[in-house]
């Protein structure tokens, strides 16, 4: 239990570390090949942009309203705001790359609103899950799996029991079953 209560300690340190924008503590808490993958519109791609400096630490505000273990993963869970740079401009492409990460996928398309109809409360808020693997050995982040306005549920591959499931909001999005 004690490993449970550290790693969750881990990330919790982590999301400080980001929202203080102390770049040197979020560096030593990751390893330089972490594993990054991504579904979700291609505009959300927020924490990698923060990772890799192409956006400003404190661009977009992670503050998780859950953070548990399951098996090896830990779940952090949040609300967010949309900047207002994603309500009011096209979506962009799906065809750029993160060098940095070995694996990212986007599995929806951006919405995108005219600049004339103003967005409601609900959609600018962003839904997101991120699913870490901590290396025991070295104490630092090696995956994350990041799911934005995606419902995440995580079973029991025997019995298909649900052990956790993200709270989302109120509206339909897609959604994505783990099997741990």
């Amino acid at each position: 239990m004690e490993g449970t209560r550290d790693n969750e300690k881990i990330i919790a340190s982590f999301y400080n570390a980001l929202a203080v924008g102390d770049a040197a503590a979020v560096g030593a808490m990751i390893t330089e090949d972490l594993e990054w993958q991504f579904h979700g519109p291609p505009a959300h791609q927020h924490l990698m942009r923060m990772l890799t400096g192409a956006d400003r630490p404190g661009s977009f505000s992670f503050n998780p309203t859950r953070i548990c273990m399951i098996g090896d993963r830990i779940f952090a869970e949040g609300k967010s705001q949309a900047p207002m740079r994603e309500m009011a401009s096209p979506p962009r492409s799906s065809s750029a790359s993160n060098a940095s990460s070995s694996s990212s996928s986007s599995s929806s398309s951006s919405s995108w609103r005219s600049s004339s109809a103003a967005p409601s409360a609900l959609d600018q808020e962003i839904c997101w899950v991120h699913i870490w693997t901590i290396d025991p050995s070295s104490s630092r982040i090696v995956e994350l799996n990041e799911c934005f306005n995606t419902s995440v549920t995580v079973t029991a591959p025997s019995s298909c029991n649900t052990l956790w499931q993200s709270q989302g909001t109120r509206r339909s999005m897609p959604g994505l079953v783990l099997a741990m």
